[in-house]
């Protein structure tokens, strides 16, 4: 599994970070970052929390 976002719908809410900080992050300036594209078997639920949490659904998962 691995994490896809939308950056054009991306609003640097910051949700992903606080449910997922192993693998999201904000910059500086507030924008998101993927801080790991593909997440080990012990994170994908929080990588599935997160996704279901974004207030713009910006992120989404596929297959790795």
């Amino acid at each position: 599994m691995r994490v896809e976002v939308d950056w054009d719908k991306c609003i640097g809410s910051g949700m992903c970070t606080t449910i997922a900080p192993a693998l999201f992050d904000l910059d500086d300036d507030g924008a998101m970052i993927v801080v790991k594209e593909t997440p080990g078997s012990d994170e994908e639920r929080s990588l599935l929390d997160a996704v279901a949490c974004c207030p713009v659904n910006a992120l989404s998962t596929a297959d790795a």
